[in-house]
């Protein structure tokens, strides 16, 4: 989805501000917000997110607010963020493991792929539940040039 030419650049910085607020909403469980909610989520006044989404068609009813997770999806797609990056967790310690275990793909649209920890550990050699190897230290070089 592009965005209209005839969109003021104000309501396109706001953009990534909005999908934000939205993401945060949906992590909250909110299933609707209303153009007050999201102002001062972000620090403007209402009139302006109602404007701003005015640019964009019926987003929404008066009196009802506005879908968070509908409208999470319309940012996403403005903003073209739909990818998913695969990262590497070095140290499988306490902090290492919560990670591990932590979802990161629910919010920030990043999956942990591998992870490594010292040669000598008995984690070296299993996978996690989730089903995320977890390599010795001295591989790292060549699972890197795999990946």
């Amino acid at each position: 989805m592009t965005i209209d030419k005839s969109i003021p650049k104000a309501t396109a910085k706001r953009l990534p501000l909005y999908y934000r607020i939205f993401k945060r909403f949906n992590t909250n469980n909110f299933e609707k917000a209303s153009s007050k909610q999201i102002a001062d989520a972000i620090g403007i006044d209402s009139a302006t997110v109602r404007r701003d989404f005015s640019y964009f068609g019926e987003l929404g009813r008066r009196g009802f607010g506005y879908d968070v997770k509908k409208l999470m999806n319309f940012f996403a797609d403005i903003l073209n963020d739909h990818s998913t990056t695969n990262v590497m967790l070095v140290g499988c310690g306490n902090i290492g493991r919560a990670l591990l275990h932590y979802r990161f793909h629910d919010r920030n649209k990043m999956q942990i792929t591998l992870a490594f920890d010292r040669d000598d550990n008995s984690l070296v050699g299993t996978k996690t539940e989730d089903g995320i190897p977890i390599y010795g230290i001295s591989t790292i070089k060549e699972h890197l040039k795999d990946q």
